[in-house]
């Protein structure tokens, strides 16, 4: 009953889309381009449609040859007067011209779509008269399968525009986390929760306990946020973990946040840097043009930091962004960066707090370790060898020390690290891989060198606190270790095949 309830409601909403053009097409707009196979969804409505509202390119995988259909959108019952949409499949078998008049094309096929029903004579009709054509029918039932399948959020009260952009925000986020992990795939999900703390001075950290907070619970509080950390810290990791929670169904519902995310790098190349050259990107626009006035739009620019560009004045910079975000009505800004100790924020705001994340706990840590360790057992021994060890009171206690430490034990428990160097050392050899060794892809002293090497590379980038290297410096690092000695290798080549293997595997060191 519950389930015959539901299907009825779905129905209903479908049904009351009266307006052809302003509700039925925008659904459509939405939907057919999820839908399998389809390669591309022209808007085709107005004078010029030769009677097909929309046309699909789409690929038949039987033939592997690309087809052409025409859609026929209409609201209501069809039932006896069929003579509109003869008229309009009449003039599908014209020629017409796609993608912006590149193309000239021929419809294969034509889909007759309504919200409501198709009677069974209107479609036994409309096959005589056309009999020669391929014509499918969708009513409101095989609408609801689509939409529950390809585009559940049409049943929630979001307004397409935003659900959609919602949808693909969140798929953008969920790839980058997994492009972006050094977790294997065989650990499952890590749901670690990143807490803030506000950065304070030293006299009052040794009078308070830091207070933590959630990033979200912050955005509902303060219209500007600035996040600090070092490499390694979660910065990115939070950032898109808050933008799939906003971007949720239950979420939006509870908060009316619209989270958009850029790197600053790419705002100032793609932008120059102005926040509202970026809000009139097509991307963006049609999302802000349609949102309720109880909506806010939450700009994420993430590194801040790795903007590379000579004599850069970070303050203004910093200045800019603030007072660009002040002008925008609804607007909140997170701005994630490493450590800018020659900004004093509060000469830009007075008495603005900034944040940076808190270190893991104890507990989170084993937690990487039962996640990541598989291959070992996670005794209650190791754990207090770990706790005793002088390497985890030198250790940053931060995400990517806690899983590249894992992963070295989940290689060998019997053989911890001493000391940071040494979990550089021994993590870069795990992940340059030893099968290219024992496979013959590389010899023993091409191996031991490229281990060398990037230990010295990742010591550089940690212990300066760096986000980028420039090419031809890390080229100039291998030079410089190769003059030094006498190595009987390429120092060029071997760059190469060091470079190939991070790409294949993608490496993060």
């Amino acid at each position: 009953m519950e389930k015959e309830s539901e299907f009825k409601k779905k129905k209903k909403k479908l049904i009351n889309l009266k307006d052809e053009v302003n509700e039925f097409h925008p659904l459509l707009l939405s939907l057919l381009p999820t839908l399998p196979e389809i390669l591309d969804v022209e808007y085709n409505h107005g004078p010029h449609e030769k009677g097909a509202d929309f046309i699909i390119t789409r690929i038949d995988s039987t033939l592997n040859r690309t087809e052409y259909v025409g859609v026929i959108a209409k609201t209501g019952k069809i039932t006896g007067a069929l003579i509109p949409i003869y008229e309009q499949i009449d003039d599908c078998n014209l020629p017409r011209v796609i993608q912006n008049g590149k193309k000239k094309i021929h419809l294969n096929e034509i889909w007759v779509i309504t919200n409501d029903s198709i009677s069974n004579s209107a479609q036994e009709k409309i096959h005589n008269k056309y009999g020669t054509s391929k014509i499918n029918f969708l009513q409101n039932k095989d609408l609801i399968k689509f939409i529950d399948k390809y585009l559940n959020h049409f049943w929630s009260d979001q307004i397409l525009p935003v659900g959609d952009y919602l949808k693909d925000i969140t798929r953008k986020m969920e790839e980058q986390n997994t492009a972006q992990s050094l977790i294997p795939n065989n650990s499952g999900n890590m749901n670690v929760d990143l807490n803030l703390i506000q950065i304070e001075s030293d006299f009052k950290k040794k009078r308070n306990n830091s207070r933590k907070y959630n990033l979200i619970d912050l955005i509902q509080k303060q219209k500007i946020i600035i996040i600090e950390g070092g490499p390694g810290s979660g910065k990115s990791h939070l950032i898109r973990k808050s933008i799939i929670e906003l971007a949720s169904i239950d979420n939006f519902s509870k908060h009316n946040y619209i989270p958009i995310y850029t790197p600053y790098t790419d705002l100032c190349k793609n932008n120059e840097a102005n926040i509202a050259n970026l809000l009139d990107e097509p991307a963006y626009s049609g999302v802000k043009n349609k949102m309720e006035s109880d909506t806010s739009i939450v700009l994420f620019i993430d590194s801040f930091d790795e903007h590379i560009v000579d004599n850069r004045d970070i303050y203004k910079e910093v200045r800019a962004l603030i007072s660009q975000s002040e002008t925008i009505v609804n607007l909140h800004l997170v701005i994630s960066t490493r450590p800018l100790s020659t900004i004093d924020y509060n000469e830009i705001i007075p008495h603005m707090p900034t944040y940076e994340i808190e270190q893991l706990s104890m507990t989170q840590v084993i937690e990487f370790f039962m996640k990541i360790c598989s291959k070992v057992k996670v005794s209650s021994r190791l754990i207090e060898d770990i706790k005793n060890s002088e390497l985890f009171k030198q250790m940053p206690r931060n995400p990517i020390s806690a899983i590249m430490l894992a992963q070295i034990i989940n290689d060998n428990d019997q053989d911890l690290p001493s000391n940071l160097t040494d979990v550089y050392s021994k993590y870069s050899e795990l992940m340059l891989g030893k099968w290219d060794k024992d496979k013959g892809l590389i010899s023993n002293q091409e191996f031991a060198t490229s281990v060398s090497i990037i230990t010295e590379i990742a010591k550089f980038f940690i212990e300066n606190d760096l986000t980028h290297m420039a090419k031809s410096e890390v080229q100039g690092i291998f030079h410089k270790y190769f003059s030094a000695r006498n190595i009987s290798i390429d120092p060029d080549e071997l760059f190469e095949k060091v470079t190939r293997q991070i790409r294949n595997h993608s490496i993060r060191l």
